[in-house]
């Protein structure tokens, strides 16, 4: 049998441990509804907070104001709902039934209900100022074109002292949003995941499972394959609530997904598979230097901050800031890249070739984890009581 057959051997057993237990399937199934739901919420709530736009019901005498009442809306970016009524009482009856909200009796004429919009009364008195100017012009013996001069603005020449420096560009919102729920999502997947590898391997320490499966196994085959099954679960469980995404935003075809949107998953799949290999390696190894499941927590407290530098880094820092040097630092950082890149690439930063090399960076940084980890996960796993990570790496130089 060769080398790496005990591996596949060990990842498989991983997998349908876990695919048995009731945990692992209802952590699926939230992940999902989860993708769903945000799908639904997102096509959802912008209404339960848009506000509607002002319905005005033009009685007969202000019909005559229409057109630049539009144009009044145009110009101060607003939008309006106009209805013609072919009396004053019909209008009022429908202000009073609550059909509108503010009835145009005359040009110079206004009537709301109870209380007045202050923006229907300037798209009103604009809209009137507008429609008088012919007139007003003609009584002061100027032409249309000569009265639009005098009123209007002059050109006022604007100038920065302190211009943005390159990569403090504005980001779209659509990107921000994309490049802060990537960054969150990607820590808790991190940790989540991570929990899994650390606990486990306790447990099996712990309970001495893993002495009777050393008798069979060498230390590092049964750590990738425990590591790569707990991998495997995880792509399985993170491919399930994509697809779930992908139908929802599919189905529901009216939600304006920012440009970035699909670059922005495919980079946070991708360094989520790179993330979790660096980081499993690193809580198994830890894992195996300790003796019970409440030592966890203090155990692995060195690796939440890499961690946590990046997801505030990926989170508050670098959206604003894609293009600066330490946003630059914290992308191309093997420990802090797989938070922070996909947040560059969200933000419009991040050239191919710095990806290439943050990759190609985490991959190499991988190797070595996975050869320190292995000779840690040697010295330590069959050493009872917690043991120095200093301590285990010799140790497993001994038992190699």
């Amino acid at each position: 049998m060769g080398p790496l057959k005990p591996v596949w051997l060990v990842a498989r057993r991983e997998v349908i441990a876990r695919l048995r237990t009731k945990a692992y399937r209802l952590s699926t199934l939230a992940l999902v509804a989860l993708a769903v739901g945000g799908v639904a919420a997102v096509r959802v709530l912008p209404s339960f907070f848009e506000d509607e736009p002002p319905r005005i019901g033009l009685a007969p005498t202000a019909a005559v104001i229409r057109e630049s009442l539009q144009q009044a809306a145009t110009a101060f970016g607003e939008e309006i709902v106009l209805s013609e009524f072919t009396s004053v009482q019909a209008a009022q009856a429908a202000l009073a039934a609550g059909d509108l909200d503010a009835v145009l009796v005359s040009p110079d004429s206004l009537l709301f209900q109870e209380e007045a919009d202050p923006t229907v009364q300037a798209l009103v008195g604009q809209a009137a100022y507008l429609a008088t100017l012919p007139e007003r012009a003609a009584a002061v013996g100027i032409t249309l074109e000569e009265a639009r001069a005098l009123i209007a603005p002059p050109t006022v020449e604007t100038s920065l002292v302190s211009p943005p420096e390159a990569g403090d560009e504005a980001v779209d919102d659509g990107d921000r949003a994309i490049a802060a729920l990537t960054t969150i999502l990607l820590l808790m997947a991190l940790t989540f995941y991570g929990q899994w590898v650390l606990i486990g391997v306790i447990e099996e320490k712990s309970t001495r499972v893993v002495e009777v499966l050393l008798a069979t196994l060498a230390p590092w085959q049964l750590l990738v394959g425990k590591v790569l099954g707990i991998l495997l679960l995880a792509v399985a469980q993170i491919a399930a609530s994509v697809t779930a995404l992908v139908v929802g935003l599919l189905v529901v075809q009216d939600i304006e997904i920012p440009a970035l949107a699909a670059t922005s998953v495919a980079m946070g799949v991708t360094w989520l598979v790179l993330g979790l290999l660096l980081y499993n390696f690193l809580y198994a190894a830890i894992g195996s230097t300790v003796n019970r499941p409440d030592e966890a927590s203090s155990a692995s407290f060195p690796l939440m901050v890499p961690l946590m530098a990046g997801y505030l880094g990926g989170l508050i820092f670098i959206p604003d800031h894609p293009d600066a040097p330490a946003s630059r630092v914290l992308s191309l950082f093997p420990f802090t890249a797989p938070l922070t890149m996909p947040s560059r690439i969200a933000s419009g930063g991040g050239s191919a070739i710095e990806v290439a090399i943050a990759m190609a960076l985490t991959v190499v940084t991988i190797g070595l984890v996975i050869w320190a980890g292995s000779r840690i996960y040697t010295g330590a796993i069959l050493r009872t009581g917690k043991v120095g990570l200093l301590a285990a790496f010799r140790g497993g130089r001994e038992v190699g």
